[in-house]
């Protein structure tokens, strides 16, 4: 009867021990899940701190539309995540023609005009907004 009981005693400390490192193991994992969420997080506001843009014109000779976007802050800019809205609808990828400083590019830079040209704008728009990919956004 000793032998038993201190067998199975033995099993349940063993089960115990593996329960244990197994509890821990998963504890480790979301704390550092919920790190990592965190630090994106920040990463995100400070892109978002440093991102300014500014419409510094609009030429509307029908029925083409250019806008102008100047990239003011120190971020830099993936132009193919900006929406443009015009009249609050947004304006496909697939209907504008977009150039920096007169070059095809995907990256808007510190200082560089984004010219955006849209082609069947009869009448100019009366609200032009530009939306860069992480919310921040400018007005014309």
């Amino acid at each position: 009867m000793g032998l038993s009981v201190s067998a199975a005693t033995g099993i349940i400390v063993l089960a115990m021990i593996v329960s244990i490192s197994f509890l821990c193991m998963s504890l480790a994992e979301s704390f550092q899940r919920v790190r990592s969420a965190g630090e994106d997080r920040i990463s995100y506001l400070m892109a978002r701190e440093r991102t300014c843009i500014t419409i510094r014109g609009i030429n509307h000779t029908p029925p083409v539309l250019e806008i102008y976007v100047v990239n003011c802050g120190s971020q830099t800019i993936a132009i193919g995540e900006m929406s443009i809205l015009l009249d609050g609808k947004l304006i496909m990828k697939k209907d504008m023609n977009l150039s920096v400083d007169g070059k095809k590019t995907d990256l808007l830079m510190h200082g560089e005009t984004l010219t955006i040209r849209i082609t069947n704008i009869l009448t100019r728009p009366s609200t032009i907004k530009v939306v860069t990919g992480n919310g921040v956004e400018a007005y014309g």
